[in-house]
């Protein structure tokens, strides 16, 4: 498979609408970069043991990644998420679950490593920091061996 053209904006967008489930939605806010709030840990910690509750033993590996993950890097106050599940293209072995959790499922690669991504629910700690999270899923595979 050909790399496509990265300047070529039709293609994207057609690419784009053929994976987001519920379309691609335009941003309506801008996009905002925050100062490291070591309550990101928190929320992850707070996140992960949601969705290994929902889940059990089908969460192979759950892990805190992007830059609310790294302590005093600013970041977008988004709590990304990689959940490894035994085959993220068995969709009913896990998606119902996950959106009993409050996720929601927006993205289906399945010529992309069975990826998977759900849009999470606001979470808070306090009046002061609030976050969503998202949740990338793969399955084991090249990615998850």
């Amino acid at each position: 498979m050909a790399l496509p053209d990265p300047t070529d904006e039709a293609a994207y967008d057609e690419r784009l609408a053929k994976y987001t489930i519920g379309g691609p939605r335009p941003l309506t806010d801008p996009i905002t970069i925050c100062d490291y709030d070591p309550v990101w840990a928190q929320l992850y910690v707070a996140e992960e043991a949601k969705i290994r509750a929902v889940l059990g033993d089908r969460a192979v590996r759950v892990e805190h990644v992007g830059s609310t993950s790294v302590p005093g890097l600013p970041a977008k106050p988004t709590i990304e998420i990689v959940l490894e599940v035994p085959d993220s293209g068995d969709e009913t072995a896990y998606v119902p679950d996950m959106e009993t959790a409050g996720y929601v499922l927006r993205i289906r690669e399945p010529d992309w490593f069975e990826h998977r991504l759900f849009k999470g629910p606001g979470v808070d700690i306090n009046e002061q920091s609030r976050a969503r999270a998202d949740v990338l899923c793969v399955g084991r595979g090249p990615l998850g061996e």
